[in-house]
């Protein structure tokens, strides 16, 4: 099962997911898919978002094709998070064109009720590290693909920027305190999901390193977030001197990291392999 405290993080976050990320995980996976898409089969596409929050990997996907291939795919988002889910169908309310395409499900990824090879495309972004087993979800993912043509695809972060800075400034603050927890820290690591993946049974696995630069509103979301309830469970026994000194610290980190990449720098490995 996936991990309970991971459950309601993304809970508490669904309702403005885009916002509180700063289109990161939106930007890692369009600035990827272009190198695929040619690669995938002609004709009707069976695709899954894989724990897929908000929508975010389908709506990045359908924002680089044309709206004439829409019709011939049929896109599943899961994901475990029924607030993510809701969050998701409140989009497709929005975008009416997209509610024959795009089919939202609460589902766990690590069992998944799908039949086995039917998925032409499976895109797991971002969310390997909150999973309860990734062993479990990668066999999920092989399962359910397609045999040969079948295409995984799956990123974690290179750097998380945001837990860097998160680090940082509860070193400055409170050197001998606890560093947030961040989840499969073993990722950041060159080939970690690479490896994973093989030992999975997948084939083809090729590893891409990723970059993106969060900019303009993007960069006031991220300070937001750091700012908010994701690090209350940091600073809940700080005073309030500390507090203020946490806001101080954190908005000199976002300044230096502008200054230096001209936003706030993110990279993810991307992996993509097939099923035998």
């Amino acid at each position: 099962m996936s991990n309970p405290t991971a459950q309601q993080y993304f809970k508490d976050l669904s309702s403005g997911y885009a916002k509180s990320t700063g289109n990161s995980t939106y930007d890692i996976i369009a600035s990827f898919l272009p190198s695929i898409l040619p690669s995938l089969p002609s004709g009707p596409l069976t695709i899954h978002d894989n724990a897929s929050g908000p929508g975010t990997a389908s709506l990045a996907l359908l924002s680089l094709l044309p709206l004439s291939q829409h019709d011939s795919l049929t896109i599943h988002a899961t994901d475990i998070s029924a607030p993510m889910i809701t969050a998701l169908k409140s989009h497709l309310t929005a975008l009416a064109n997209l509610q024959a395409t795009v089919h939202p499900a609460v589902l766990d990824s690590e069992t998944l009720s799908f039949p086995a090879d039917i998925f032409d495309l499976s895109i797991t972004n971002i969310s390997m590290p909150n999973f309860g087993s990734s062993t479990a979800a990668q066999a999920e993912i092989l399962r359910t693909l397609k045999p040969v043509t079948g295409l995984a695809i799956a990123s974690v972060w290179k750097r998380f920027t945001v837990a860097e800075m998160i680090h940082a400034a509860q070193r400055a603050i409170r050197p001998d305190s606890e560093l947030k927890h961040m989840p499969r820290a073993d990722y950041l690591q060159k080939g970690c999901l690479k490896a994973e993946m093989e030992a999975a049974g997948f084939i083809q696995v090729r590893e891409q390193a990723v970059k993106i630069v969060v900019k303009d509103e993007g960069v006031a979301q991220l300070r937001d977030f750091m700012l908010g309830p994701f690090t209350e469970g940091v600073r809940k026994e700080w005073s309030g001197e500390e507090n203020s000194k946490w806001k101080r610290e954190i908005e000199k980190l976002v300044a230096e990291e502008v200054d230096k990449e001209g936003g706030i720098g993110m990279e993810a490995w991307v992996v993509a392999a097939r099923k035998p």
